[in-house]
């Protein structure tokens, strides 16, 4: 990381790419640590928006990996903060026109559905995760790979929650 900074110095697009990657990497690896101080590192780099959410979702990503789901929340809600106000939601022509952003967005409600389920906020994470699904429904359509797995979240999230029917429904879709 030290060799980036100095060897890209004067590049902060190369090494916020590098250390994106990098900490993605780490993340997969179950190095935590290592991941979240790159992903803040990236974020320091950020100059737009729509990357600080990626990132800020990312970051949460690897926070409820790591069970720290009070930062977890933290870093989802700045990324749903930042995303939100950028992206029109009343039709699926105006969520495609912002792509990126309006995956971030879904992704981060799925994100922070799941990080509630693990606290036991049903309501949070059953709204949450619908919120998600719609989105993705909008985006990409209902039988997109993207739904799919959004939607077996919700499933399981009323499957935890004794919404038994709910889920079964969800499943089945």
């Amino acid at each position: 990381v030290d060799q980036i900074d100095q060897q890209l110095a004067g590049q902060p697009t190369v090494q916020l790419r590098l250390k994106q990657t990098m900490a993605r990497s780490y993340g997969n690896l179950g190095d935590y640590q290592q991941a979240e101080s790159l992903y803040l590192q990236a974020l320091d780099l950020s100059p737009t928006d729509a990357q600080r959410a990626k990132l800020q979702d990312d970051l949460g990503s690897v926070y409820r990996r790591s069970f720290r789901y009070d930062d977890a929340l933290a870093s989802l809600a700045k990324s749903i903060a930042i995303a939100e106000p950028l992206v029109d939601t009343t039709s699926a022509e105006s969520l495609r026109s912002t792509r990126d952003l309006s995956s971030t967005l879904a992704s981060a409600f799925q994100e922070r559905g799941v990080v509630l389920m693990s606290t036991h906020d049903s309501a949070g994470s059953i709204s949450s995760l619908e919120r998600a699904v719609r989105l993705e429904q909008q985006l990409d359509g209902p039988e997109a790979e993207s739904t799919a797995t959004t939607v077996a979240a919700l499933a399981a999230s009323y499957g935890t929650f004794g919404r038994l029917l709910e889920a079964q429904a969800s499943y089945q879709r």
